[in-house]
């Protein structure tokens, strides 16, 4: 993979053949890579600038991280120092910092739910927590699959295994894109990045007054057989 990207720096006509080949999502996760480990150093960088401008070719909606990137681009070619990016007073206080300490104190599992449907706002928010989770040289690799319908419910139920899922209001799902690691990363890396969307998600669930439980899905929790079975159940691409 690293030859593949090695060729895309040069620019040259099989550069810019190979940058087509990428999908959008692998586009999109190697240039917050390739921003990542510039905003380190901020030096100028042709790949980056190269990237951004594939992106603009594709007319592929711009989020919040692609607009990081391009603000790394700038910094870049003006060889900008110093800090850049500055807190909100309110997060800087020490009263917001009390809070979050009395959230992770306070969090306890959950296995006992009343039936109550979970609104949409606060499912939206849940999702947002975890999307503003840090992850490994920013590649943002979760993908989340909300499940409130009570057969699907109580399928994941009997898949793992476990009766307290099936009083669950709702359940999240939490993947990770795999094929944007490297071999080795595979390992343990999305594990690492899907943790800390969970732990976000979880910690904004206590602060909207909801109970939740983290329950291993991966391979270590469930047979094989079991995991594809769901994959097929949900419609999950298997590079998740």
């Amino acid at each position: 993979m690293e030859i593949f990207y090695g060729i895309i720096r040069r620019f040259n006509p099989l550069g810019s053949m190979l940058l087509r080949l990428l999908s959008d999502e692998k586009l999109k996760a190697r240039l917050r890579y390739v921003a990542h480990i510039y905003s380190m150093n901020l030096m100028e960088n042709s790949e980056l600038s190269i990237l951004l401008e594939e992106f603009k070719r594709r007319k592929i909606e711009k989020d919040r991280s692609i607009a990081w990137c391009e603000e790394i681009l700038g910094l870049s070619r003006n060889n900008s120092k110093g800090t850049w990016r500055i807190l909100d007073e309110s997060v800087k206080s020490g009263e917001s910092e009390g809070f979050i300490f009395k959230l992770m104190k306070q969090r306890r599992s959950v296995r006992k739910w009343q039936q109550v449907a979970v609104v949409q706002d606060k499912i939206e928010r849940l999702i947002q927590a975890g999307i503003e989770a840090p992850s490994s040289c920013n590649r943002q690799p979760w993908r989340f699959l909300t499940v409130q319908n009570k057969e699907d419910i109580l399928f994941l139920a009997e898949a793992r295994k476990l009766k307290f899922v099936k009083e669950a209001p709702l359940l999240i799902l939490v993947l990770t894109e795999g094929s944007i690691y490297t071999r080795n990363e595979r390992k343990y890396v999305p594990f690492l990045d899907a943790g800390c969307a969970i732990q976000n998600i979880l910690l904004a669930a206590e602060a909207m007054g909801m109970g939740c439980c983290l329950v291993n899905f991966n391979e270590y929790g469930i047979p094989a057989k079991t995991k594809s079975k769901i994959y097929r159940h949900f419609g999950i691409n298997n590079r998740l």
